[in-house]
Order: structure tokens, then C-alpha cells, then sequence
């Protein structure tokens, strides 16, 4: 691996290309689709951990079942085509374990669609899902809203003056600007080490002129390709699975 070079950008190609096309499954029923995935009320069980691993389970059900909906295949046929292939079958085990692990139903869609595309098999570079279901899984709330502000415009952010000069998306931003525009968020520099090592943000350092002619070194993140198809998927099942 070369200096400098993270193991999230081997195949950062391949990453981009097949979360992107994960869209291209959506169709227009997904909504009502996505019920099957939705956390199942808690039942009357008494002991806590009883509900909690029957909530686990109804969610994987739900999910197989989703993504049967969306290959359009029964779940029996859906079993086999995943239990012949030992690739598929890991992708199914992962995807399973993410989908009892979460009770969000974007990422519980995702998952649904990830092994979707893999059980498709159009990647001629091999089963990406896997990876990408891992990045996903990793994901909390505060992940996802610090990926969100790296999308914003500066204005949006507080860092312009209001100007149409700042209504531009900034995609990237200095190591005091995220101390300003995200000092509400907790555990700020452990988020940001998550969203690194998954390769949805890139950290470098930039040199600039300083005081009398002494230059400067500071951070810089930027928000990648794969950052940014993540967002924009998990974006759109959002605006999808929003109630009418």
C-alpha cells in the first residue's frame, strides 16, 4: 500500500459505482415495501431481553422478505440462490446481523438493497456489498449529521455572510471550521476518525501564507466520492420513507 494512501481508497472506484447504483432498485411501491422492515411493536413478553431478541428477529425477517419483494423472487428461491454461493451467503450472514442491530429504516432498506444487488451479481468486480455493509452498519445519528453539514452551503453553516457568494455547497472544511460548525456534536474527533477510516472523508494538510511571509500548515477534510454517494442514498430513502 503506498504512503499515505488509507485502505478505504483500494477500490474506492468500485465503492462509488456500485452504492450509486443501489437506487437503480428502488421502485415506486418502496414505501410500502419498507413496512416489512419497520421495528415490530414490543410484545406483551415479560422478561426484556425476550423482546428485544424477538424485535431482532422480526427485523431480519422483515428484511428477508424485503428484499425478495424487491428481486421479485419468493423467499424459499431467495434462500437457495444465497445458500449457493458461500460469497452470498457471508453477505446474507452480515446483513442479517447489521439488520438486528438497528432499528432504522433506512439503514434496515439498505441492507435490503445491498443484498439485493449482490444476489443480482452485475458487479463484475466482485461482492462489494459486504464492505458496504459493514460502513453502514458503523453509522450512528451523529455520523450521519456531521456527513449532512459537509453538503451544506456555507451560509447554511453560519460561515458565510448571506451573500450569494456562499450558497454553494462546500464539500470540504478546515480543522477550525468543523470545531464551529460541529462543536454540538459529542466526541467530535471520534467521529470524524470513523467517517476516515471508512472513506467517506478525507483528512489532508494544506500549506498557506501566514504572518510576514511565514507559511502555515493546516487540516483540511473533504468529503469523498463514496462520502457523498452514502449520503446521497441514504438521503433519498429518507425523502422516500418519509410519511405522505
Amino acid at each position: 500500500m503506498a504512503e499515505g494512501e488509507s485502505r478505504t481508497s483500494i477500490g474506492s472506484d468500485v465503492l462509488v459505482a456500485g452504492t450509486a447504483g443501489l437506487l437503480g432498485l428502488l421502485g415506486p411501491d418502496i414505501a410500502i415495501a419498507a413496512a416489512f422492515a419497520s421495528p415490530v411493536a414490543a410484545s406483551a413478553a415479560k422478561n426484556v431481553l425476550g423482546r428485544i431478541e424477538m424485535r431482532k428477529r422480526a427485523r431480519q425477517e422483515g428484511l428477508f422478505e424485503l428484499t425478495a419483494r424487491i428481486l421479485e423472487v419468493g423467499v424459499e428461491e431467495l434462500s437457495d440462490l444465497c445458500e449457493s454461493d458461500p460469497e452470498l451467503e457471508e453477505l446474507l450472514i452480515r446483513v442479517l446481523e447489521a439488520a438486528a442491530d438497528t432499528a432504522t429504516r433506512e439503514k434496515l432498506v439498505t441492507y435490503a438493497l445491498a443484498l439485493a444487488n449482490g444476489v443480482r451479481g452485475e458487479n463484475p468486480d466482485g461482492h462489494w456489498e459486504s464492505t458496504f455493509v459493514d460502513v453502514i452498519h458503523n453509522l450512528g445519528p451523529n455520523h450521519l449529521e456531521l456527513l449532512d453539514r459537509f453538503t451544506r452551503t456555507s451560509n447554511e453553516l453560519g460561515l458565510g455572510d448571506g451573500s450569494q457568494e456562499f450558497d454553494s455547497p462546500l464539500g470540504q472544511l478546515n480543522d477550525v471550521q468543523i470545531e464551529l460548525v460541529a462543536k454540538d456534536l459529542p466526541a467530535l474527533r471520534s467521529i470524524l476518525a470513523v467517517l476516515q477510516r471508512d472513506g467517506l472523508l478525507d483528512h489532508r494538510f494544506v500549506s498557506g501564507g501566514g504572518f510576514i511571509g511565514v507559511s502555515t500548515t493546516s487540516g483540511l477534510w473533504e468529503l469523498t466520492d463514496f462520502g457523498t454517494t452514502v449520503h446521497d442514498v441514504l438521503k433519498e430513502l429518507g425523502r422516500r420513507l418519509a410519511p405522505a
